[in-house]
C-alpha cells in the first residue's frame, strides 16, 4: 500500500496483543523505514479505541481527561458496589467471586446489551445467582465509571463502535481518516470488534484480514 502511494495515516493495522503489534512495527520499520512505520496506526483494537477517544473525546462521549481502569481498578469498583448493595460482608455470609461478575458484565457489554435488556433476560431465565447479582450491578457499575470520569477496557472498543454506529458525522469523519483496514488473528474478533470494523469500513470496503480456520473453534 505504501509503495502504491497510500499515506501511512490512512492505514490502520490491528492485531490482538501489544507484543505482536511491537513485533510488526519493528519488522515494518526495516521494510519502509522508521519514520514511515511510526506514521501508521498499528496496534490492538483497544489501543486504537483509546487513541480515537483521545483524538475526539466529544464524539465518543468521554471527558477530555479520562482514565482507563485496569483489571484491579475494575475489581475494586465491583467490590465496593457489592458491599454498598448488601451483597458482600459479614451479614450476608457469602463472598461472590469478583472475576465471575466482571466477566459477565464484560460479555454483556461486548454484545451491546443494556442493563435493562440484561435484567429482562435474567428475569425470564434460566439464570444463576451470579447472573442475577451481575445484572443488578451492571447499571450502578456504569454510573460509577461515569462519576470517576473513567472507562474500562471493554469501553475502548464497545463505546467507539456504538458511537460510530449511532452518530453519522462521527462515523464519516473516521471513515475518511482510515481508508485501509488490516486485521491479524481475525478468528479472535468478538462482536464488538467486528462491529467496530464494519463501522469504520467506507464504501470502498478496503478490508484485509488474516485468520486461521483451525483456531476458529467458536465460529
Amino acid at each position: 500500500l505504501l509503495e502504491q502511494g497510500v499515506e501511512p495515516e490512512a492505514i490502520a493495522a490491528l492485531t490482538f496483543t501489544n507484543k505482536a503489534a511491537d513485533e510488526m512495527r519493528e519488522r515494518l520499520a526495516k521494510l519502509v523505514g522508521k519514520k514511515q512505520a511510526e506514521r501508521l496506526v498499528l496496534g490492538t483494537f483497544h489501543s486504537l479505541g483509546s487513541w480515537m477517544m483521545r483524538e475526539d473525546p466529544q464524539g465518543f462521549d468521554v471527558p477530555k481527561r479520562f482514565q482507563i481502569l485496569d483489571q484491579g481498578d475494575v475489581y475494586g469498583v465491583v467490590r465496593n458496589l457489592l458491599r454498598e448493595l448488601g451483597y458482600h460482608g459479614p451479614a450476608t455470609k457469602r463472598r461472590f467471586d469478583l472475576g465471575a461478575i466482571v466477566q459477565r458484565i464484560s460479555l454483556w457489554k461486548n454484545e451491546f446489551l443494556t442493563a435493562e435488556q440484561v435484567g429482562k433476560q435474567v428475569d425470564e431465565g434460566p439464570s444463576t445467582d451470579y447472573d442475577e447479582v451481575a445484572s443488578v450491578l451492571y447499571e450502578p457499575y456504569e454510573d460509577r465509571l461515569r462519576s470517576l470520569a473513567a472507562v474500562d477496557f471493554d469501553d475502548l472498543v464497545c463505546r467507539v463502535a456504538g458511537r460510530l454506529h449511532d452518530i453519522p458525522e462521527v462515523r464519516e469523519r473516521w471513515r475518511a481518516r482510515f481508508r485501509y483496514l488490516l486485521v491479524d488473528e481475525y478468528q479472535d474478533t468478538n462482536t464488538a470488534q467486528f462491529q467496530l470494523l464494519l463501522a469504520l469500513l467506507g464504501p470502498q470496503r478496503n478490508l484485509c484480514v488474516v485468520g486461521d480456520d483451525d483456531q476458529a473453534i467458536y465460529g
